[in-house]
């Protein structure tokens, strides 16, 4: 079965969980990659960020079953465990920066002085539009 296109770069690795789908833009998905039947106690693994949908056996088109019936005979359980959420480079600067910033003003009163007047003027790069991705590939542009 040939793999599925690559993610829009904004959603290849989200730092976050989808939100839930309508049955309407999950039909307009590309087809399933995997179309499994699991068995009582069989685990699934799925790479981060992949878009999963749980459906038991039987509870699409059974036909002339009543609901609460359709319940009894396919009760399921599917449990999502995430084991990579918030554990990204993202998420430990955004963690460590504040309490390093913190920690350079505790122990340097030069830290804790006010910014010189006009100092915008002069710092060219605060005002340059820089995407992620020119960060990575070189650092910041020089003015």
């Amino acid at each position: 079965r040939p793999a599925p296109p690559p993610p829009p770069p904004a959603e290849t690795l989200p730092r976050t969980s989808s939100r839930d789908y309508t049955k309407t833009e999950a039909a307009a998905m590309e087809g399933p990659v995997v179309d499994a039947v699991l068995a009582p106690g069989d685990v699934l693994y799925l790479p981060r960020g992949f878009v999963h949908r749980a459906v038991t056996v039987g509870e699409e088109g059974a036909g002339d079953a009543s609901d609460g019936e359709k319940a009894a005979a396919q009760a399921s359980l599917h449990l999502t465990v995430s084991v990579m959420q918030a554990w990204s480079w993202a998420d430990l600067v955004e963690t460590v920066m504040p309490a390093a910033a913190a920690a350079a003003a505790e122990n340097d009163a030069k830290m804790r002085r006010g910014l010189p007047r006009g100092f915008l003027d002069y710092m060219g790069t605060v005002h340059r539009p820089v995407s992620a991705d020119a960060l990575v590939a070189g650092g910041l542009p020089t003015a």
